[in-house]
């Protein structure tokens, strides 16, 4: 079991803290990884999007499933196959005014 955590998705527009993890399968040179992340327009890094919108959120949710060449080392060159799902809205919890 790998945790990770992903410190440039900070920088992106839609930032978000984001962490996972990457867990070995029955044979050891196929993992699958889950990372999620949630980020708020408060910590933004970009001060033109906390100011054009203060109330945004974004949700990320990524799964790959990763075949390394090599197997047993996850240092090895790999191919992927991955799903991302990314949702930035409004937050709604808060009252309109």
């Amino acid at each position: 079991m790998i945790l990770k955590i992903t410190p440039l998705a900070l920088f992106d527009i839609d930032n978000t803290i984001q962490g996972g993890i990457e867990l070995p399968l029955h044979n050891p040179a196929w993992t699958m990884q889950q990372e999620f992340g949630y980020g708020h327009s408060a910590f933004n890094l970009w001060q033109g999007e906390r100011e054009q919108h203060p109330d945004r959120e974004t949700w990320r949710f990524r799964t790959q499933i990763r075949y390394y060449f090599l197997k047993n080392n996850q240092r090895s060159p790999y191919i992927a196959g991955e799903y991302l799902l990314k949702k930035t809205a409004r937050n709604c919890s808060k009252p309109l005014g």
